[in-house]
């Protein structure tokens, strides 16, 4: 019994030597690494990056600089010539202003001080930079170019009578004017030409010239009331603006107070007869081809109606209407005249269209007229018109007195 424990015993030693023998074999050996799977992508063992923290912006920051470019057309200054002043002048300033519009700094690369001015003062009126956005400064390179239209009086022996001619220094681009918007104006008037600035040989077409007051040789102050008395009596006959050719025929044109306007349409294709008055209220018509005319009057005087088409947008004309006769509109080859006037002195106007960009050119000068009708101007007698005060908006006075006469000072 003791021999057979004692065997069981040794096979159970045995076995468990065998184990732990085994086990230590297996320890002992280098682990069979398994393939890689090649649709599962490696781990990165590198560190992962820190995360970037947005800085908020200081507002003490140097602000950035924006290129801003910007091309306009001025009527020259009223002491150019006084100044020696070139016509057609041109002028590049650099202006770096803030958001509010306040000037940081100001170069002028060439041109006349007289002119730099004045450009200056005008970008001031175009609101640079634009009011919104955030506060940074903007450098504007405006190109400024000078026009010059002045009157330009005939002598006369004819009792009462005013000619002249408007002469013009400055670019005069006609260009074409794209019709595809209505294929019937492209067969009516396959060369259709913009007619913002019409010149010839140096003189210049579609000015409205008119007296705008004065003082008879008897001494009485008289204004467009006034002068009615001394026009010939009501016209009776009608104004006919023609739409004729897909545009307005005449370009610009007068008429008297309560005197009737007729619109037609001598075009076979529809039309759009717009006005546009500040003293009365707007008026917008569809005139097909045939249908009768429009006609329209005037209560209150006012220089100058601007006239549109919407349905032709490149479509425009003028009208002045004054309560008195003494007017007139410049034909093509720029030449005027006024009759019927009492001897006296009187302040003549001369008023041009602006175009994209531009300022519309005004310029009055003082004309007397004799018992002989002799006719004489000078400028110098000449108020500053409201387009001249506008444009330059009475540009530091202080530092160019010859910008401020006295005239401006009143």
């Amino acid at each position: 019994m003791n021999n057979s424990h004692h065997r069981v015993a040794a096979a159970l030693l045995l076995v468990t030597i065998c184990m732990i023998c085994c086990a230590v074999s297996v320890l002992a050996q280098e682990p069979n690494p398994r393939p890689p799977n090649p649709r599962v992508k490696p781990t990165s063992t590198r560190a992962p990056a820190p995360k970037k923290t947005a800085t908020p912006k200081s507002r003490t920051a140097r602000p950035r600089e924006m290129n801003l470019y910007s091309s306009s057309i001025l009527p020259m200054p009223p002491a150019a010539k006084d100044q020696n002043v070139p016509e057609a002048s041109k002028v590049q300033i650099r202006v770096t202003l803030d958001k509010g519009g306040h000037p940081i700094e100001l170069q002028g690369g060439d041109g006349h001080p007289l002119l730099l001015g004045a450009a200056w003062s005008h970008a001031k009126l175009q609101g640079w930079p634009p009011e919104k956005g955030e506060r940074v400064k903007y450098t504007a390179f405006l190109d400024y170019t000078f026009t010059y239209m002045r009157i330009v009086l005939n002598p006369t022996s004819d009792d009462g009578v005013i000619s002249g001619t408007i002469a013009y220094d400055g670019p005069a681009q006609v260009m074409l004017i794209d019709t595809s918007a209505d294929p019937a104006c492209g067969q009516i008037n396959p060369r259709l030409e913009t007619e913002d600035t019409v010149v010839k040989d140096g003189r210049l077409a579609n000015v409205f010239v008119y007296i705008a007051g004065g003082e008879i040789a008897s001494g009485q102050i008289v204004d467009s009331e006034d002068l009615r008395k001394f026009s010939s009596a009501a016209q009776t006959n009608e104004v006919v603006l023609d739409q004729k050719g897909c545009r307005f025929v005449p370009h610009v044109l007068g008429i008297r107070t309560n005197q009737v306007l007729k619109v037609t349409n001598s075009d076979p294709t529809e039309h759009g007869f717009h006005l546009l008055p500040k003293k009365s209220p707007q008026y917008n018509q569809i005139q097909a081809n045939g249908s009768a005319p429009i006609e329209r009057k005037f209560t209150e005087q006012e220089v100058m109606i601007p006239v549109m088409d919407n349905q032709h947008p490149w479509k425009k004309a003028y009208i002045g209407v004054l309560k008195h006769a003494f007017y007139a509109v410049t034909n093509s080859a720029g030449s005027f005249e006024i009759r019927g006037l009492p001897a006296g002195g009187y302040e003549l106007v001369a008023w041009h269209e602006g175009g994209p960009n531009r300022t519309e050119l005004e310029v009055t000068i003082g004309v007397t007229v004799n018992a002989k009708a002799n006719a004489s101007g000078h400028s110098r007698l000449a108020r500053p018109t409201a387009t001249n005060v506008a444009a330059f908006a009475r540009y530091d006075c202080l530092r160019s007195r010859f910008l401020c006469p006295a005239a401006f000072e009143k």
